[in-house]
């Protein structure tokens, strides 16, 4: 009787090994899931602001006419009036806080590399821009390694 007993408990033994491994397999597998959806929502939000902004932008005429002139690498901008500079200034903080963001999820594993070198282009383009209307990256108020980063990727902007 003792030898069956032993048997059975030795079976439910491995059995119970058994079920932690498949129980740690699950949830592995639903750890790596929800990383990839978090991944994901993070991106679409940061996309979703981008695209925002860009309805603001092209909802306001003036505002679309301004925008256009900024980040056309060929106007000088220097007969902007202070309203229309102010506008363009409020324009790009707001773009670079979504950045700044975007930027936050890179540094945390969040967004990966791919998606990251989507934002650098226009980064520099609009960073480098900054100072046709009167300000630079560093005066953006962003995260300091966001800033460094930006400067150390875009060699173009000096300040």
């Amino acid at each position: 009787m003792n030898q069956k007993l032993s048997d059975w408990a030795n079976l439910a033994e491995i059995a119970s090994g058994i079920a932690v491994v498949v129980t740690l397999l699950l949830l592995f597998l639903g750890i790596r899931e929800n990383t990839e959806i978090t991944r994901a929502s993070v991106y679409s939000d940061v996309v979703g602001e981008l695209n925002e902004t860009n309805r603001d932008i092209y909802r306001d005429p003036e505002l679309t006419r301004l925008w256009g002139r900024y980040v056309s690498v060929e106007d000088d901008l220097a007969d902007l009036s202070v309203e229309e500079q102010f506008r363009l200034q409020q324009m790009v903080r707001a773009l670079f806080r979504t950045y700044d963001s975007a930027f936050i999820a890179v540094q945390g594993g969040i967004i990966g590399s791919a998606e990251w070198q989507r934002f650098e282009g226009p980064i520099c383009l609009l960073g480098g821009r900054a100072r046709a209307i009167g300000m630079s990256v560093p005066e953006l108020n962003l995260r300091a390694d966001f800033v460094d980063a930006i400067l150390t990727t875009c060699t173009d902007i000096a300040d």
